[in-house]
Formats: C-alpha cells, structure tokens, sequence
C-alpha cells in the first residue's frame, strides 16, 4: 500500500517536472518563431501595396510609350503639311482631274514620304484635300467616292453621300480618333485607330487633313500585358473612348463595363468580383490610360507567398511542440 502511494507520488511529481520543461521548451522554440511570424506575415501584408505600385509604374511607363508614339505621328503630320507639294495642292480644286493637269496628281504622290517604311506603327496614311476631293499617299490617288467604294470606309456610313456629308459638314480635328470597325477593301472588316490632323492649324475650320492609320496592336503592345480578367482602356482629352481591350473572362459589354466605371467608386464590382481601378494621365497629349485589375490578380503574389508561409510557420510550430515534448520526457527520466 505504502509502496503504491509512493509511486504514485513519483508519478505525479515526474508529471509536474514533464509539465514545467514542457512549458519551458515551448516557450523558447515557438516564441521566437511566433516573433518571426508575426513579422514576417506583416511584410507580406506589405507585398499587396508593393504590387499595386508596380502595376501603377507599369501603367506610367505604358503611358509614356504610348505617348512617345502618338509624338511620332506628330511629327509625321508636320512633315507632311510643310511639304511643298502638299500645300500647293490645298488651293487647288476639281480641274487637277482633267488633262493637263491630271501630272500634278504624279507630281504630289511622287514626292510624298513612304511613312509606312519609315515607322512600323502606321498601317497606312492618306492625305484629304476638300475642294479637289483627292485622297492621296505616295502609292495611291483616289477621288473620295472611289476611296470610299474601294479601299476604305467605316461601316457606320450605308452610302458615299453620306460620309461625304460628314466630312464636309464635320471640321478636321486634330488629334486620335475612337477605334473603330472599317471596310478594307470590300473584303473584311478592319479595326483601325486614325491619328487626324488638318493641313492648315489656325485658319478656322478645314475639311482637308492628314489621317495616320495604326492597328490596336500598335497601342496593346505598349500597355501592360492584357490578363484574362483585365480591362485597358483608353480616353482622349475630351474624355471619348478611343481605346478598350477586355479579358477572355469579361462578358459585359463594353458599355456596360464602362457605366460601371463611370457610376462606382474606384473599385467596381464585375462578374461577382471586385476590381481595381488604376489610371495614368498624360501631361502632353491629356490622354487617361486606365486598367481594371482583378482583386484576386493584384493580390496574387502575395496569397502566394501568405500560403507557403502559412505551411513552412505551421509545420514549423508542429515540430516545435513535439520536439519539446520529446526534450521535456527525456529530461525527467531518471538518470
């Protein structure tokens, strides 16, 4: 009985020792590791802000390009309303279709630049003169009926009278105009951007001007890389669309997606999931270059990084409480 007793005592007491180093063993392994966590998941938290400011730089440097390109269309333009030629050819008016003045029409395109070998950005241009009603480049001579029957027009017009109505009633403007959906050549539809600018600045209103065509190519190629649930877009100085890309996972319309920019606040809400909306303005040229990122796309490296540190910290605290109790048992066993 006795003998009993005190084996239970020593139990007991081997217990309250196995008890003591146990507690003692957990504090200096999990403590410091739980320090380190802490931190650690703090800089973490750190890696969503830290992303969101490189998407933003990526955005200003797309900006920047895109600048930098439509700056080469400027030029272009300048390069063509300072060439003699071409402004001999604003006063002049129906009679350069009629022999002998039809070599004036050899004489302009002969000493018009090939810009399109200059600058692999433009996928054509053409030069509109109002009294003459000639579209020209240094390849082709149209009249504007025969342009617009035969190389190019967009398909919101249903007649040649009806464009004609538009240029001629709709000043030349000076900047780029909206994407927009082309027949090429009674063939196939084309997207096409068009940089516009008037032969004469300053003189009132012009229906003559130079357009400069360039594809959505030209501007993807310098905006961030479109993900499959990104929205790009892009608004002029008055605020007019002119460019927009979406995801393979966006099935809003564009108008939708835009109605819901313009009525929330700077994170909507698309498709169940919220959005980040990020814009870059252009000092130059007052355009806005904006993308929708998907929460879950600006916070991706940081989920990432949230859950291998969640499993190295709980593996780790694991290891730590078993070899704390394996060190606890072994340092109360008898020696």
């Amino acid at each position: 009985m006795v003998r009993r007793r005190e084996q239970r005592e020593r139990l007991k007491t081997k217990n309250q020792i196995l008890r003591q180093f146990l507690a003692t063993y957990l504090i200096v392994f999990l403590v410091p590791l739980l320090m380190c966590s802490v931190y650690f998941f703090r800089i973490i938290g750190m890696l969503g802000s830290d992303d969101f400011d490189l998407r933003q730089r990526e955005l200003e440097h797309s900006a920047d390009q895109m600048d930098g390109m439509i700056k080469e269309f400027e030029n272009m333009g300048d390069m063509l309303t300072a060439n003699n030629y071409v402004n001999l050819m604003k006063y002049r008016g129906m009679e350069v279709w009629k022999n002998p003045n039809t070599y004036r029409l050899n004489e302009l395109r002969d000493a018009l630049p090939a810009i399109m070998l200059m600058n692999q950005n433009v996928y054509n241009y053409f030069i509109f003169f109002d009294k003459s009603e000639l579209v020209i480049n240094d390849k082709d001579i149209y009249t504007w009926e025969n342009f617009y029957q035969l190389y190019l027009h967009s398909e919101e017009y249903s007649s040649f009278e009806e464009w004609k109505q538009d240029m001629m009633n709709t000043s030349m403007t000076y900047g780029v105009k909206e994407e927009q959906t082309y027949d090429y050549r009674n063939i196939g539809k084309k997207h096409l951007l068009c940089f516009t600018r008037p032969l004469s600045l300053g003189e009132g209103a012009t229906h003559a001007g130079i357009w400069i065509l360039f594809e959505p190519d030209a501007v993807k190629n310098r905006m961030p890389a479109l993900d499959t649930d990104s929205i790009q877009f892009i608004k002029n100085a008055e605020g007019e669309l002119i460019y927009y890309a979406a995801g393979e996972n966006i099935t809003q319309e564009q108008e939708e997606v835009m109605s819901l920019v313009e009525n929330a606040s700077a994170n909507p809400k698309l498709n169940g999931k919220r959005y980040h909306l990020m814009n870059s303005s252009s000092d130059k040229y007052g355009f806005t270059y904006s993308v929708l990122y998907a929460d879950n796309v600006v916070k991706q490296r940081m989920v990432s990084v949230f859950m291998i540190a969640f499993l190295i910290v709980l593996c780790s605290i694991l290891a730590g409480i078993v070899l704390s109790y394996l060190m606890s048992k072994k340092t109360v066993v008898p020696i």
